[in-house]
């Protein structure tokens, strides 16, 4: 019985890794298309500045004497193993907008 315990508890282990070795080669090729609209930036005047704030902002800028301007982050999450071969961005109906003072930094 003591000889056999050790060899169990060894097969435990061994066949219990084999799930985590084991996976499927694929050449699939899948791919990712997001569109994403901006609403109309809003603003704010202050004293010496403005402020511009954007709905779809994730976060803003924080670098010393820069312009704090709305940033949106986009995550993406795929499954182990993933090779990502491009990442393309193309933007449409870029508009420009003046503002009467500097951006708050």
């Amino acid at each position: 019985m003591r000889k056999i315990l050790p060899l169990i508890v060894v097969g435990i282990l061994v066949l219990g890794g084999l799930g985590a070795v084991a996976r499927s080669e694929s050449n699939e090729v899948r791919y990712k298309s997001e569109t994403i609209f901006f609403s109309t930036p809003v603003i704010n005047e202050k004293k010496d500045y403005v402020s511009i704030n954007l709905a779809e902002a994730t976060s803003g800028s924080w670098e010393t004497d820069k312009p704090m301007l709305p940033l949106i982050t986009k995550v993406y999450i795929f499954e182990f193993g993933t090779r990502v071969n491009n990442v393309r961005v193309t933007f449409s109906d870029i508009k420009e907008q003046k503002v009467s003072k500097l951006v708050e930094p």
